[in-house]
C-alpha cells in the first residue's frame, strides 16, 4: 500500500473517480464524505462513501481495520435488505466504497416526518423488513453493533440496513467482543460499561429502536452513559408513555428485548417464532407498500435457520477486536482494487472539474426527476390500496361478530356484512383488471404502476379476495335457508335470504346493521342485570358488545369515516381493545347518537 501523497484532498460535484461522475454531497461522517455519483457506462446511481487514506492509521489503526472490516462483509452479503456494495476503488490519497443508492433517504427522517409516531401495526411491519436484513447478517455471523434509525435506508418502500462501518465478523455466533462501539440510546448496557458483549447487542438495538417508533422516544434516558445505566438498572420501559397503548403480545416482546442482562434478553429464535413476527393473511391487512414487501419476507424459513443455529451452539470465546484481527484475515480479503492513473491524479483542485459540470448537472436533473417519478408511483400505488380499505374493515367486523356471538346469533348479519364485501370487491376487481384510470394521472405513470411488482400482488390479493367473498356469501345464504323465524316481521329482508343480491341491498343492508346494534345494546343491559355473571364476565362481554357496536356504525357510515384519510384499521380494532371499558363505552354512546343523522 503506497504512502499518501501530501496535499489538500478534493472531493467535489464534477470530480470523475474510475467510471463515476460525482453528482453531489449527500452526507459527511467522521471518516469521510458521501457523494451521490452515476456510472457514465452504465447510468446506474450509487453513493460513494470517500475515505483519507491518511485517516486510516488513526486511534491506532482500528479506523484502517474498520473500514476494511466494513467491505469485507459487504462483499458478503447479497439480501434486499441491506445496502448492496458495487465496487471498492483505492487511489493513492483515498479510498471509495461504491454502495447501491437509496432513493428516500433513511429510516429516522421518515420517522420525523410522521411526528415521531408510527402505529403498532405499520411498525411490525417495517421491523420485519430490518429482522429480514438481520437474518442476512446473521448468517455470516456478523454483529451489526451501530443499528439505530439513521442507518437504516429506504429504497422504493424497501428498508436496507446500512452503515457496517461498526461491523464485525465473528468466528462463531457464541463469540464476544470488547470494543465499545456504538450509538447511546440504541447501545447495549453491556457495550456501554465495556463489558464483553455478542449477538444480543444488537437485539438490544432492535428492541430500542422498534420503542422509539412507536413512542417517540427511547426506552431509556440517553443524556449521558451513567443516567442511562442507571435508568435501565432502576426501571422497566414504560409502556404507558404519551397516552398510547399497545397490544400485550407487543409489550412481552419489548420488555424482553430491552432487558439488561444479555443473558435474559429475548433470543433471536424467540424473536423470529413470536406470532407477531409471523406471516399474516394479507385478507385481513390494511395493505400498503410496507405491508407488501414484509407479506414478501418467508418468516417460516427464517424461524427455522435461527432454530437450527441454536441447536449448533459453541462455547464463547470472549477475544478482544484488535488481538483477533488477523493478518490472514487481512489477505483473504476479497476486494477488487483499480488503481489506475486516473485515480491517482483524482486529487485535483476543483477547476480541473469544470469540463464535467454540465454533465453533472444534467445528470442531477435526470436523477432528481427519476426519484421523483418512483415517489409518485409509489404515492399512487398506496393511493390505489386504500381502496380496499373498506373491504378489510367490513371483513374485520364480520369476523369479530361471527366469533364473539356465534352463528345462530349472526348469521343474518354476517350474510348482508359478505354481500357488502362482494360487492365493494367486485367492483374493485373490475376497476384494476380494467386498469381504469380513475386518479387521472398519466398514462406512462399508470403503466409503470400496473407494471410495479407490489402492484401485482396486490391485484392478486383483490382476485383471491373476491373467491374468499363468494363463499362467505354462499355459507351464510345456505344457513339462513334453516332460519325462517327471522324474517317474520321483517318481510323485505327475505329478498336476501339467497346468494343473489336484491335490488334494495342498501336500505336492507343498513335496517339489517341498525337492528343489530338496537339488539347488542339490549343484550348489554341483560348483562349487566344477570346476577349468574361476575364483574370480570360482565366487563368481557360488554366489552365486545361496544366493539361491534361501534364496528356496525362505522360499517354503515364508512365514506364520511374515512373522508379525512389517515385512517388505521388496526387502531380501530386491535387498538381499540386494549383501551379501558368506560373510555370504549363512552365511544359506543357517542358513535350511537351519531347513527340516525
Amino acid at each position: 500500500m503506497n504512502a499518501p501523497i501530501s496535499g489538500k484532498i478534493i472531493n467535489c460535484p464534477g470530480k470523475r473517480v474510475s467510471d463515476y461522475l460525482f453528482i453531489k454531497e449527500i452526507g459527511k461522517g467522521a471518516f469521510g464524505q458521501v457523494f451521490q455519483a452515476k456510472n457514465i457506462v452504465t447510468n446506474e446511481v450509487v453513493a460513494i462513501k470517500c475515505i483519507a487514506r491518511s485517516k486510516l492509521s488513526d486511534h491506532g489503526g482500528i479506523v484502517g481495520q474498520l473500514i476494511n472490516s466494513e467491505v469485507e462483509v459487504l462483499k458478503q452479503i447479497n439480501n434486499q435488505h441491506v445496502v448492496r456494495i458495487v465496487q471498492y476503488l483505492e487511489s493513492v490519497n483515498q479510498c471509495y466504497i461504491v454502495l447501491e443508492y437509496c432513493n428516500s433517504g433513511d429510516f429516522e427522517q421518515l420517522w420525523q416526518s410522521r411526528n415521531k409516531r408510527i402505529p403498532e401495526n405499520e411498525a411490525i411491519n417495517y421491523m420485519k423488513q430490518v429482522l429480514a436484513g438481520m437474518q442476512a447478517l446473521h448468517e455470516k455471523n456478523i454483529l451489526h453493533r451501530d443499528l439505530k434509525l439513521a442507518n437504516i435506508l429506504i429504497h422504493n418502500s424497501t428498508l436496507k440496513i446500512a452503515d457496517l462501518g461498526f461491523s464485525k465478523q465473528l468466528s462463531d455466533p457464541n463469540q464476544q467482543e470488547k470494543l465499545s462501539l456504538g450509538s447511546l440510546g440504541n447501545m447495549a448496557p453491556e457495550v456501554v460499561e465495556q463489558q464483553p458483549y455478542g449477538m444480543a447487542a444488537d437485539m438490544f438495538s432492535i428492541g430500542s429502536m422498534f420503542y422509539q417508533l412507536i413512542f417517540g422516544q427511547f426506552p431509556f434516558t440517553n443524556q449521558n452513559q451513567q443516567k442511562f445505566l442507571e435508568d435501565i438498572k432502576n426501571n422497566k420501559p414504560n409502556f404507558r408513555r404519551n397516552g398510547l397503548v399497545i397490544s400485550s403480545e407487543l409489550e412481552y416482546l419489548l420488555e424482553r428485548m430491552l432487558i439488561k442482562d444479555p443473558y435474559r434478553r429475548l433470543k433471536w429464535s424467540e424473536l423470529y417464532s413470536h406470532p407477531l413476527m409471523q406471516h399474516k393473511d394479507l385478507r385481513y391487512a390494511q395493505l400498503s407498500l410496507n405491508a407488501i414487501q414484509a407479506g414478501l419476507i418467508n418468516t417460516e424459513e427464517i424461524e427455522k435457520f435461527y432454530k437450527d443455529k441454536d441447536q449448533n451452539k459453541m462455547e464463547e470465546k470472549p477475544q478482544d477486536i484488535l488481538t483477533r484481527f488477523s493478518i490472514k484475515q487481512q489477505q483473504d480479503l476479497q476486494i477488487q482494487r483499480i488503481v489506475s492513473q486516473q485515480l491517482i491524479e483524482d486529487e485535483a483542485t476543483p477547476g480541473q472539474y469544470e469540463d464535467n459540470i454540465k454533465q453533472v448537472e444534467q445528470f442531477q436533473k435526470n436523477v432528481e426527476q427519476q426519484i421523483k417519478e418512483e415517489k409518485f408511483i409509489e404515492e399512487y400505488i398506496n393511493k390505489y390500496m386504500t381502496l380496499r380499505d373498506e373491504i378489510v374493515f367490513v371483513s374485520r367486523t364480520l369476523n369479530e361478530a361471527f366469533e364473539n356471538l356465534g352463528q345462530d346469533q349472526c348469521c343474518l348479519l354476517c350474510l348482508m356484512l359478505a354481500k357488502k364485501i362482494y360487492i365493494l370487491n367486485e367492483r374493485l376487481t373490475r376497476t384494476l383488471l380494467s386498469q381504469d384510470n380513475i386518479f387521472q394521472i398519466d398514462e406512462q405513470i399508470l403503466r409503470k404502476i400496473y407494471e410495479h411488482q407490489h402492484f401485482q400482488k396486490f391485484v392478486q390479493q383483490i382476485v383471491e379476495d373476491q373467491t374468499f367473498a363468494k363463499d362467505y356469501v354462499t355459507f351464510f345464504a345456505e344457513s339462513l335457508q334453516l332460519q325462517p323465524k327471522l324474517f317474520q316481521n321483517k318481510k323485505d329482508w327475505h329478498k336476501e335470504i339467497q346468494k343473489e343480491i336484491s335490488d334494495q341491498f342498501n336500505i336492507i343492508f343498513k335496517e339489517v346493521l341498525n337492528d343489530f346494534v338496537l339488539k347488542l345494546i339490549e343484550q348489554t343491559f341483560k348483562t349487566n342485570t344477570n346476577p349468574e355473571y361476575k364483574n370480570d364476565q360482565q366487563t368481557n362481554i360488554n366489552r365486545h358488545y361496544f366493539q361491534l357496536q361501534i364496528h356496525l356504525i362505522d360499517c354503515k357510515k364508512f365514506d364520511k369515516l374515512y373522508q379525512h384519510g389517515n385512517f388505521n384499521i388496526h387502531e380501530q380494532f386491535d387498538g381499540l381493545a386494549n383501551k379501558p371499558i368506560l373510555e370504549i363505552q363512552a365511544m359506543a354512546q357517542q358513535k350511537f347518537e351519531e347513527m340516525f343523522e
